[in-house]
């Protein structure tokens, strides 16, 4: 593996994983997970174009963008679930659908 994503998810082990999918119709909400947990974003679609939108948007406690990730085939994100985030909904000029990937990773109650 990588040694940053190595680091990010030791000691972690793996909750869920969830297949997300959206249309431009969805509609999306700023939310939060809450579990002391990391998401790993794994954005699935193979082709997508800048003008496709569909942004993963991260938001800082007073509510104020903070990050828009844009959608980028094959990307990776690692974040914290407590922090707030949503998708900007894609445009109807892309694919049907907007695929992605999360994979949930929480403490474990183990001893180490």
């Amino acid at each position: 593996g990588r040694p940053e994503m190595d680091e990010r998810l030791e000691g972690l082990q793996k909750r869920t994983t969830i297949a997300n999918l959206s249309t431009a119709s969805s509609i999306h909400h700023v939310h939060a997970h809450p579990y002391d947990e990391v998401v790993i974003l794994y954005y699935a679609n193979i082709e997508w174009q800048d003008h496709f939108e569909g942004e993963t948007m991260f938001f800082a406690e007073d509510g104020e963008i903070e990050l828009a990730s844009k959608y980028t085939p094959g990307r990776i994100m690692v974040f914290d679930a407590k922090m707030p985030h949503t998708i900007r909904a894609q445009s109807p000029a892309g694919p049907p659908f907007r695929f992605s990937i999360s994979m949930f990773w929480e403490k474990s109650n183990e001893p180490t």
